[in-house]
């Protein structure tokens, strides 16, 4: 994940929170401390992650977490969902626009 081979990542969550984008941070944070605190049903969180190779990806963290009797949370178990980066849109060309402006290009370098 994130272009990262199996066993380079530890369980550490440190390790996670030290790639969080630092503009993403304190959202992230405030998600999880809702969750953990029993304020939400189910932990989720968009953020950006720093990859292996120093890029920015954007991913969600879902998450629920398990509780003791007394209802405080113990450990959360959940999924990432990387998000591909958008691809650029590009408007299509017709041929005779094309053309056209080819003719424009012409026409104009004939006159000078």
């Amino acid at each position: 994940m994130l272009g990262y081979a199996e066993g380079e990542l530890t369980t550490d969550p440190d390790e996670w929170l030290e790639r969080i984008h630092s503009r993403d941070l304190q959202t992230f944070m405030a998600a999880v401390s809702a969750h953990i605190e029993g304020h939400t049903d189910l932990f989720e969180a968009k953020h950006r992650i720093c990859n292996k190779a120093g890029v920015y990806s954007t991913i969600t963290a879902r998450g629920i977490a398990a509780r003791d009797e007394k209802g405080r949370a113990f450990r959360i178990a959940g999924t990432v969902e990387v998000h591909p980066e958008p691809a650029p849109t590009i408007e299509p060309v017709s041929s005779d626009s094309v053309q056209g402006s080819l003719a424009e290009l012409s026409a104009g370098s004939r006159a000078g």
